[in-house]
């Protein structure tokens, strides 16, 4: 864990770990997704599209119910609008 939190933080990030009893993209998406069975290929393809709806569509209450790229864009006015994708 230490090396992750090295490795992103020479980028300018720090990491945050969920609280115990926190739901997780694990908990969420990729845990009961993954016990059906389903194919690599559509696996990859419904993570695509909960990364989309993830970043671009569910408001954050950490992020004053914005949503993720609302909020970079905020940070950011610059960034293309292409990266959303």
């Amino acid at each position: 864990m230490s090396e992750l939190r090295k490795l992103i933080g020479g980028f300018g990030y720090r990491m945050i770990q969920n609280h115990k009893g926190h739901c997780t993209n694990d908990d969420e998406f990729y845990i009961p997704r993954v016990m059906k069975g389903k194919s690599e290929a559509e696996l990859l393809d419904e993570a695509m599209g909960y990364i989309y709806y993830y970043d671009n569509m569910m408001e954050h209450y950490a992020l004053k119910y914005q949503t993720p790229f609302t909020h970079l864009k905020s940070q950011l006015p610059e960034i293309n609008d292409r990266i959303r994708l």
